[in-house]
């Protein structure tokens, strides 16, 4: 591994979040902040599939190998 680019070290107890995320989009704040808000988006869908899950429910019919199978275990 070359590391001859590497100007500066952090150690990994000394990290920092702004640092990481500076290392993670160059520090281009509309990038960060499109990433986060993506995030966010699919983090809030999910919880509210959690607490509302009667608004996601799919009402799909019967297949009919499942009505079959019902119908041979009758």
């Amino acid at each position: 591994m070359d590391t001859s680019g590497i100007s500066t070290f952090v150690a990994y107890d000394d990290l920092e979040e702004d640092t990481v995320l500076g290392w993670a989009f160059d520090k281009d704040s509309t990038t960060k902040a499109s990433v986060q808000s993506a995030h966010e988006t699919s983090v809030l869908e999910q919880k509210d599939k959690v607490l509302n899950p009667l608004k996601y429910k799919k009402d799909s019919p019967v297949t009919p190998w499942q009505i079959r199978a019902d119908q041979e275990l009758s």
